[in-house]
């Protein structure tokens, strides 16, 4: 059993989870932990809620609406963990729908909560539907660069063959693409996860047209055009390396001059420098597919209430 400290009004504001919700939300969970600190309670979490606190727990969250049910859970659960019986029907006594506020309960109540679970349907479809497509213009781009890679690298390695003591670092431009992030992950982090955000508060308006899907032939062709970056970069360093040997310096001390190795390093470090500065395959692929996504989560933060 995972035992929270005692309750106090500091360990409700400073829960992460309370911040997700919604306003109203906020207020009834807080409702029912000052209810708990007004009694002298302390709030723990269970394993299992036994019935009392079960049938506890349904009827408070009968009381809030059904789009705040789910992320109010929780938080309720750790409150009710360690009540028992005696202690249970003491705080439904204390607490109330609407406790504190002028005005009583609401008579359409039940209806707003109805109307607010459709809300939030109607949202997620909308939300779906441009994600369904992300998902195939991801999945679509990812399958065609990986392809794209493996001809890169065998290039790649011919090419680095070549200037054999002049190929600098850059391994990761002979290694296949692979993607840790589905692209469910990625919804959910980036997408869901910012919907969260504004879930509940109504229907919304959603603008999908400023929405960046990548251009495949144009992520192909830069994963290209950036291998051949890294090929004039290894050619410059090699022209630039022999051409400091043909120099003669004139503190050459048993076959060694401080002054070549200190411009060999020079021309080393701009090569190295270079490099860096070109991204790789996998970086172009990833940020292509990313920035769908973070278009699609600036597109849901930028709805407006209908």
């Amino acid at each position: 059993m995972a035992v929270l400290p005692e309750f106090s009004p500091g360990w409700v504001e400073g829960d992460k989870r309370l911040a997700m919700l919604p306003e109203s939300g906020r207020m009834e969970v807080k409702k029912i932990t000052a209810v708990l600190f007004l009694i002298g309670l302390p709030a723990a979490a269970c394993a299992a809620l036994q019935p009392h606190q079960q049938a506890a727990l349904e009827k408070i969250l009968e009381t809030v609406p059904v789009s705040m049910r789910e992320a109010m859970r929780p938080q309720l659960e750790m409150s009710l963990g360690s009540l028992g019986p005696e202690q249970v029907r003491l705080l439904m006594e204390q607490y109330r729908p609407g406790v504190g506020d002028d005005a009583g309960p609401d008579e359409g109540e039940s209806t707003d909560a109805v109307s607010a679970s459709e809300d939030d349907a109607w949202n997620r479809r909308q939300i779906d539907t441009i994600c369904q497509r992300t998902e195939r213009t991801a999945l679509s781009l990812r399958d065609k660069a990986a392809a794209k890679q493996q001809e890169l690298i065998v290039r790649y390695e011919r090419v680095a063959k070549g200037y054999g003591e002049y190929r600098l670092g850059t391994d990761a431009w002979g290694r296949p693409l692979s993607f840790d992030r589905s692209p469910a992950m990625l919804r959910a982090i980036i997408v869901d996860s910012n919907y969260d955000i504004i879930a509940g508060e109504g229907r919304r308006r959603f603008d999908f047209s400023g929405v960046r899907f990548p251009n495949e032939a144009g992520v192909l062709e830069t994963m290209e055009k950036n291998l051949a970056e890294v090929e004039a970069v290894w050619e410059r360093y090699e022209a630039e390396v022999r051409g400091l040997e043909r120099l003669q310096f004139d503190d050459r001390v048993g076959g060694h001059s401080r002054k070549r190795e200190e411009m060999w390093f020079a021309i080393r470090e701009k090569a190295l420098a270079s490099l860096q500065k070109i991204p790789t395959p996998q970086v172009v692929v990833d940020e292509a597919v990313e920035e769908m996504y973070l278009s699609v989560r600036h597109a849901v933060l930028s709805s407006e209430p209908m």
